[in-house]
């Protein structure tokens, strides 16, 4: 309908090259408002868009897709069935993840956590897991959530805290990226140097790491996560591991 709509007003302009007014149009105010007169004044446009079928034209209409909102959260949505095909329960709003900031105990008075030893919530905070390179002090200690990390995913067995998982997709290459790469491999660093018995696992994924630049990223980072980072694939086929180790880790 938009491709017919524009050969009218090129048809009325006098234009064969509808493409070319598009151009024209986009790049200069004056001349819209020139066109526009023009359309107005002397072609009667207002009487050639009566006789399009207005109802049929919105009924035709397609909304345009949110493509970037879809793969940000294209990740998240597989994680969640590869969590629940192992077995592990969500427990968003229930128990120990009904609070904004989960504690490294697990407890919270009166709170009844899920029966599956096995569980995750989305989008919590953990005590004590700040910022890459915030700063630990009273204040901050007293002020906690505007400093603490807010993470993906966090994996919990028998109510505490064990796992911390960040997700993402990219299919483009971007600065996105790279700030992501040296936020994760400071915060890696920081809860495996401060945080005893909770892991911290990057879980990425999506056609930027098959190109040449995402193949020489990937190799470069690997050394620094050990056994940490990870795409979708190679975390379903490490569940058991790391469930094992989630029951071992104190």
């Amino acid at each position: 309908m938009l491709a017919q709509l524009k050969r009218v007003i090129a048809d009325l302009c006098r234009k064969r090259d509808s493409d070319y007014l598009v151009k024209r149009l986009s790049m200069s105010r004056k001349v819209r408002n020139r066109v526009a007169k023009y359309l107005l004044e002397n072609r009667a446009l207002n009487d050639v868009l009566k006789g399009i079928r207005h109802r049929n034209f919105i009924r035709g209409k397609r909304l345009p897709r949110d493509t970037k909102s879809a793969h940000g959260k294209y990740s998240t949505r597989l994680l969640k069935q590869v969590l629940e095909s192992s077995g592990f329960e969500c427990c968003d709003g229930k128990g120990v993840c009904s609070e904004k900031v989960i504690s490294r105990t697990g407890t919270l008075q009166g709170s009844v956590g899920p029966s599956n030893p096995f569980s995750y919530c989305t989008e919590k905070r953990v005590e004590s897991v700040l910022h890459a390179g915030s700063p630990i002090s009273s204040e901050s200690a007293s002020r906690r959530e505007p400093t603490a990390k807010r993470f993906d995913f966090v994996l919990l067995y028998e109510n505490e805290p064990k796992v911390v998982i960040e997700t993402n997709f990219y299919t483009t290459s971007g600065s996105k990226i790279g700030i992501n790469e040296k936020e994760y491999l400071a915060l890696h660093t920081k809860i495996v140097e401060e945080e005893k018995g909770l892991r911290f696992i990057w879980v990425t994924d999506g056609s930027y790491w098959l190109t040449k630049t995402g193949r020489k990223s990937f190799a470069k980072l690997a050394p620094s996560f050990e056994d940490d980072l990870m795409n979708i694939g190679m975390f379903a086929a490490d569940m058991d591991a790391i469930k094992a180790r989630m029951m071992n880790s104190s």
